[in-house]
Order: C-alpha cells, then structure tokens, then sequence
C-alpha cells in the first residue's frame, strides 16, 4: 500500500503539475513479463503527458551514445523498457545528473551542444528484479515499489486497453490524478528524495560485494552487540577484518576501499566522524557509530561510557548467541544473512 500510494504521487505530479520538477524517477522491476510495466508506462502515462513530450531510449541510447538530443532534448518523460545494467554501473552513471540536474546538455548531430532547463522524468522496467541498475548503496535518485509477479489473461488486458481507448479510460484517470493532487502531501515537492522501498533494500543487498557483506554482517551485529549505541569502530579496523576473513590476509586490487566502508555503514543508518582520530592499531582513521551526537566529536573516547568497538566482539555475541546460531547452517542479524556449513564459520 505504501509503495502505491508514492507511486500514485509520482504519476499525478507528473501528469498534473507540469511545472514541477521532480528529483527522482521511477523503475519497476519484475521476473515475470506481462503483469502491466509498460502499460503503465505506454498506454497510461505516455498519452497523458502527451506523446510529442516522451521519449523512448533504450540503454545502448544512454549507455553508449553521445547524442542526448533525441531522447532528452525538450521532453518531459523518457520510458525505458527492459533496462539491465547487469554489474555495469554505465547506465547509473550517465542518468545520475539527468534525473536530478536542473539543466541538461542537448547533443546532436552536427549541431553545437547547448543546455536548456531540465524537466525530463524516467519511467524504467526491467524483467531482472535484482540487476536492473547497479544502484549506488546511498542512492536517493530511483524509487523502486514492488510490482506484482500475478499475470492476468489476455482478455483481461484486451478488454483493460479498450476502456483505456475506447471508453474514455484515460479521461477518467486524468480526472482521478486531479482530484488525488489536491489531497495534503499528494504532490511530490522539488528536492524530494526517493522513497525507500523494501524491494529497493532487497536489490542494494544483492548487488553488495563480499567485503561489504562482511561490513554490514559485523556492524548489525555490533549493534546488537553493544545494547547503548555509545560506542564506535574505524573504518581502518573494519577493513582490516574484511582482509582477513574475506580475502585470506591479502589485499587484491577489488578489495573495498576506506570510502567505500564508510558508504557502506552510512546506507545501514551508521554515522560517520567528520574528523579522523588516533586508532593505536591502525593509525588515523575515520570512525563509525549508530549516534549521531558521536559522530560529530572530535574525541568521542574521552567521553564517559563510550567503548570502541573491535572485531572480536563480534564474534562475542555469537557465542552468547549459543551453538544452533553461531555455528549452525543459518545466522541471521538484521537484514544480513550468512549461510555456512562450517562449524566455526566466523
């Protein structure tokens, strides 16, 4: 219900406050094809914003081409159908200043470049639920809603689309976005970020690495580790155990960066220090807290009952966990969950 009605909100911006420019866009995701993504997209939106205002690239469009004009250039909606970027964060990239930039560049062929204000919209969908758009793990550009896996026959849509065209459907839908708009907090306000969504959590934990796996298991576990929150971890330190456990000892050229760590805790609600302090082990770094009035002092040890965090205490509620969840086949803390066969598997 909740993703309806933000969807709901996403469409009736866009189809009656033209004015209004939104800083997100929309991507619906399913494994099964036929359950209504591009009918919503084609059939519904496209002629409601009119047709000469929409778009229909493809990601090769985006992904490779340099010439913008066709797709952005003075449009209001650009419907991508069937976008998979896999593990390529290509796509992502290149739509990262579209979806939320107040100007767009226009490139054609043969013409010199030239920016104009930006009112484009994306509507995507995809048939892979999980690989869609290599989402940054902070992303604030895509709203994801669930979308049913329930198909419907083919007399169900053939008789949908002939009240779409036929019997004035998409008149009566009009009128319905105008009468929802004018309800408190319908319209979507410039600057807003994307609603969270459970299916977005599901994609951004699939496409994690094994490193920042590690990084979320021992964070959430922390958390339940240390019952107050007054407490940190650096950076370095986390770092240094997703060498050891992840990577055998090693440094590989793929191993997680500092920054990357400190996305990583910054996605799962973590707060991240402003300035660096003395780590005894590591050196200067960064530290990690679930306080935000922690994260934003200089010294936050010198603090009466703060505690800095290791990587042993870990593994200390897992023995208060007992045997059936610290050494059986599933451990689960939070959203993380690791499965193992071994018997000492951390």
């Amino acid at each position: 219900e909740k993703d309806r009605n933000q969807l709901l909100r996403w469409c009736a911006t866009l189809v009656v406050r033209p004015e209004i420019r939104m800083h997100f866009s929309v991507l619906l995701t399913s494994e099964t094809q036929g359950v209504g993504k591009s009918t919503l997209g084609d059939q519904i939106l496209a002629p409601l914003v009119g047709r000469s205002n929409v778009s229909k690239p493809n990601e090769n469009d985006i992904a490779e081409s340099n010439f913008t004009g066709p797709w952005a250039a003075h449009k209001r909606l650009a419907i991508v159908d069937e976008i998979y970027a896999g593990q390529s964060k290509k796509v992502y990239n290149r739509l990262k200043s579209a979806v939320t930039s107040e100007k767009v560049t226009v490139q054609k062929k043969f013409v010199d470049s030239y920016e104009i204000d930006n009112y484009l919209h994306f509507f995507a969908s995809s048939n892979s639920k999980h690989r869609a758009l290599k989402l940054d793990n902070t992303d604030r550009r895509w709203f994801i809603p669930e979308v049913t896996e329930e198909t419907q026959t083919f007399s169900y849509w053939a008789g949908f689309n002939a009240w779409l065209t036929e019997e004035g459907g998409l008149e009566i839908i009009r009128h319905y976005l105008e009468e929802f708009i004018k309800e408190e907090g319908a319209v979507v306000l410039p600057g807003e970020k994307a609603p969270e969504s459970a299916t977005k959590t599901e994609m951004l934990e699939e496409q994690l690495s094994e490193g920042q796996m590690r990084v979320s298991f021992m964070l959430e576990n922390l958390k339940m580790h240390f019952e107050d929150d007054n407490w940190i971890i650096t950076d370095r330190a986390l770092r240094q155990d997703l060498i050891e456990k992840v990577y055998g000892g090693r440094i590989m050229q793929w191993t997680e960066t500092l920054y990357t760590i400190r996305k990583t805790a910054k996605s799962l609600g973590f707060h991240i220090s402003k300035t660096k302090i003395w780590d005894k082990e590591f050196g200067m770094s960064y530290f990690i807290t679930p306080k935000a009035e922690l994260a934003k002092s200089s010294d936050p040890l010198k603090q009466a009952g703060v505690k800095e965090a290791k990587p042993q205490d870990f593994l200390k509620n897992l023995a208060e966990k007992g045997p059936n969840e610290a050494g059986g086949e599933v451990v689960q803390f939070g959203n993380i969950k690791r499965i193992t066969k071994d018997e000492t598997p951390f």
